[in-house]
């Protein structure tokens, strides 16, 4: 039997990041190593991301919310050094997924009321060379800046394969990620 117990709606301005899942693979597949990472600001250059993950051919996917602190028109963009992807609310965003070096890539606006909760997911992959990857947003008052992590709640995450039908089959890994309206 699944259980889901409702959580509170997180306090404005009170996130810890996102969930971030790292492959050795540059197609997300395989075996993940699973973090909370508090921002997605990273600059590895020829290193590696983590331990047990190579310095070449691997990737990552980021997955859970963003609130703004306040409402506005706000524009995502990634710079990154291989391939990227960027999903808002299911809508894909930014969609860079070749081989570059470090680029600079822009959505197109939207309008964020503060503190209300949209999904987010980035995919980043590196093939060879030097790795960045950075989540940044503006405002038309306000520079582009990383997103800090106070406006970045995670997916939830459990361990385990659910078949509602067959329950002694259940593994794997599942992400939750949901929005009451």
């Amino acid at each position: 039997m699944l259980q889901l117990y409702p959580q509170p709606v997180p306090a404005i301005g009170s996130g810890t990041g996102l969930t971030a899942a790292y492959y050795a693979t540059i197609d997300l597949s395989g075996p993940a190593i699973t973090r909370f990472d508090p921002v997605i600001d990273f600059d590895w250059g020829t290193g590696a991301p983590i331990t047990g993950i190579g310095s070449d051919n691997f990737s990552v996917r980021w997955v859970g919310q963003v609130a703004a602190p306040t409402t506005d028109t706000y524009t995502f963009s990634t710079i990154s050094d291989d391939g990227i992807r960027v999903w808002l609310d299911g809508a894909l965003v930014i969609d860079n997924w070749t081989n570059h070096s470090p680029t600079t890539n822009t959505a197109v606006p939207v309008t964020l009321l503060a503190g209300d909760l949209h999904d987010l997911r980035v995919e980043y992959f590196e093939n060879t060379g030097g790795a960045t990857v950075r989540l940044l947003w503006s405002t038309p008052t306000r520079g582009l800046t990383v997103i800090p992590v106070t406006q970045l709640y995670p997916a939830l995450v459990g361990v385990g394969r659910v078949d509602l039908r067959r329950p002694e089959v259940n593994t794997g890994t599942i992400v939750f990620s949901a929005r009451i309206h």
